[in-house]
């Protein structure tokens, strides 16, 4: 038989020493429940996945690595649209000082470059600033 979800226990005494007010422990007590829940659930998955046929389930170290692993990428940030465009349309600028490399003799030819180097410098930095 097996459990959907586990029992993790904190103690009282050891938040309350720690400065925790009573809602804060309620809600850090919810808050490991819940993670210890879906990392239980997670691990006993990925272990699933990996037995074999007419064999019982084991849960090693590396499952609940994997599962963590798997649950901090869930709570990470993830890249919003407008980064990705960003970094698209950077393309596009490299591509516009490569090929207007070509032509820095005339003044069309320098301006393309300049205008597409510099663009391409401010949306590397305001990406990479701006996402993890």
């Amino acid at each position: 038989m097996q459990r959907t979800s586990i029992r993790v226990d904190v103690s009282d005494s050891q938040l309350q020493e720690a400065g925790f007010t009573d809602v804060g422990i309620t809600a850090f007590k919810e808050t490991v429940r819940d993670y210890g829940n879906s990392l239980f659930k997670r691990a006993t998955q990925f272990a699933d996945d990996e037995k074999r046929k007419g064999s019982l389930s084991e849960v090693t170290h590396l499952h609940i690595e994997k599962a963590g692993i798997s649950l901090t990428n869930i709570f990470g940030p993830s890249r919003q649209h407008w980064a990705i465009a960003c970094t698209m349309f950077n393309f596009v600028l490299g591509c516009g000082v490569s090929g207007s490399s070509n032509y820095l003799d005339t003044k069309v030819g320098i301006a393309i470059f300049v205008v597409c180097l510099i663009l391409g410098t401010v949306l590397t930095f305001l990406v990479a600033s701006k996402t993890k």
